[in-house]
């Protein structure tokens, strides 16, 4: 919703008083509405993660919000404006941390400052047809990992909020791709059946499992990354390297 306002002094009235005259704008498109907050941003300050994940005139938030509205996993299960997700929210993750897998994908480095984001954007995804081939390779991806990973496979198909969708508290609690999403390149479907992703597996302790706790800091995420592709046979990556050649590759959560 968006609302103009205006000061008319055809009509004002006695003792100096004006009438302002006001227009409200029912705003039907996300994309739109998402700008129109980050714009508000100008005038009153707001949260810098809320206002990176916005901002549509950035390329790589253009490519978040297709991602997002076309996953049949990740649409509506998606919090966009919380800072943090509790432990009980029916919200699969953050769209902040959903932003970190693009990153991810894009630059492989899910924590790249934002001042670094538009001149690597222009690089990577400057064009509306180098756009589209991400999203649609990134869509690819997480169906993959929708069909065959465990955890995912069982909450794409209930609806997104009541009693079916509060197993996601659950999922959360005992398995490793419910928290954070932090994205490797991999083959998808062999990594999301291959890797076991319950939390207490041995492939995630002393890395970004300690004591129970979850941690997403770069390197022991890293470290992980590098079991996981290891598991699978997978040579690392060169980190200057974009996803969006034409290849199997996807991704992997965490």
């Amino acid at each position: 919703m968006r609302s103009t306002a205006r000061r008319d002094s055809r009509n004002s009235r006695p003792g100096g008083l004006s009438i302002v005259l006001r227009t409200i704008v029912v705003e039907p498109d996300l994309a739109r509405i998402h700008q129109d907050f980050a714009d508000a941003a100008q005038t009153k300050q707001i949260a810098a993660s809320l206002l990176a994940a916005f901002n549509t005139r950035e390329p790589l938030n253009r490519v978040l919000t297709k991602i997002v509205d076309e996953s049949p996993f990740l649409r509506g299960r998606i919090d966009e404006t919380s800072k943090s997700l509790s432990k009980n929210s029916p919200a699969v993750f953050l769209l902040n941390q959903v932003r970190g897998m693009v990153k991810e994908l894009l630059f492989h480095d899910y924590a790249l400052s934002e001042a670094s984001i538009p001149a690597r954007s222009a690089q990577v995804i400057g064009t509306t047809e180098a756009q589209d081939a991400f999203v649609e390779r990134t869509q690819a991806m997480l169906t993959t990992l929708t069909e065959h990973m465990a955890s995912w496979n069982s909450i794409v198909a209930p609806p997104t909020s009541g009693g079916p969708a509060n197993q996601v508290v659950d999922f959360r609690k005992n398995y490793i791709n419910m928290s954070p999403m932090r994205s490797k390149r991999t083959r998808t479907q062999h990594g999301a059946t291959k890797i076991d992703w319950r939390r207490n597996a041995e492939i995630w302790q002393g890395n970004i499992i300690t004591r129970d706790k979850i941690t997403t800091v770069r390197g022991p995420g890293r470290v992980t990354a590098k079991r996981v592709m290891e598991v699978l046979g997978i040579k690392s990556p060169e980190p200057t390297l974009p996803l969006l050649e034409e290849s199997p590759a996807g991704a992997l959560s965490q």
